[in-house]
C-alpha cells in the first residue's frame, strides 16, 4: 500500500485526530488517538499515511489511517493479537463491561472492539450475556 499525504485539521483533547487528504481537502480521515499520540501529531502538520475505508462512519469520515510515516519514523495500529491482549487486560481490571466501555477504556474504535469481542466470545476467551429491559433507564443500574 502506498502512502497518502494528510494535513492534520483537528486534534481532540482525547488525542483523537482528524485530517484531510492533501490532494483532495474535501475528504476527511480519522486517525485513532493511539496512532496520533505515538506520532506526536500537531495541527496543520503534513504526514504520510496508509488509509483504508472507514466502515464505522463512512458518511462523516470516509477514511481511517492505520499507519503513519512521519519523516521516516513509522507508526501503525496494534495487531489483532495486541487488540485481544488490550481487551483482556481491560476486562481483568474492570470486570464486566460493554464493548463500548472497553472501546473507551483502551481508546480503540468501537466497531473493531465489538467485532473482536464477539470473536473472542465464540472462541471461549471471554463470556457474553444479553440483557433485555422495557425501560432503557433500567440498564443504568439505578444510578439516577
Amino acid at each position: 500500500m502506498q502512502l497518502t499525504d494528510l494535513i492534520i485539521t483537528h486534534i481532540l483533547p482525547t488525542g483523537t485526530t482528524f485530517a484531510v487528504l492533501a490532494d483532495d481537502m474535501t475528504q476527511a480521515v480519522f486517525i485513532p488517538s493511539k496512532l496520533a499520540l505515538m506520532a506526536g501529531l500537531q495541527q496543520s502538520m503534513t504526514v504520510g499515511a496508509i488509509i483504508i475505508p472507514n466502515l464505522a462512519h463512512p458518511d462523516k469520515t470516509p477514511w481511517v489511517a492505520i499507519k503513519l510515516d512521519r519523516g521516516g519514523k513509522q507508526m501503525q495500529m496494534p495487531t489483532s493479537d495486541t487488540l485481544t491482549d488490550m481487551i483482556l487486560a481491560d476486562l481483568r481490571e474492570g470486570g464486566m463491561a460493554t464493548a463500548e466501555t472497553v472501546s473507551d477504556g483502551i481508546d480503540y474504535p468501537h466497531l473493531s472492539v465489538m467485532a473482536k469481542m464477539q470473536e473472542m466470545a465464540r472462541h471461549g476467551l471471554i463470556h457474553q450475556r444479553t440483557y433485555y429491559a422495557v425501560d432503557p433507564a433500567d440498564f443504568d443500574g439505578g444510578d439516577e
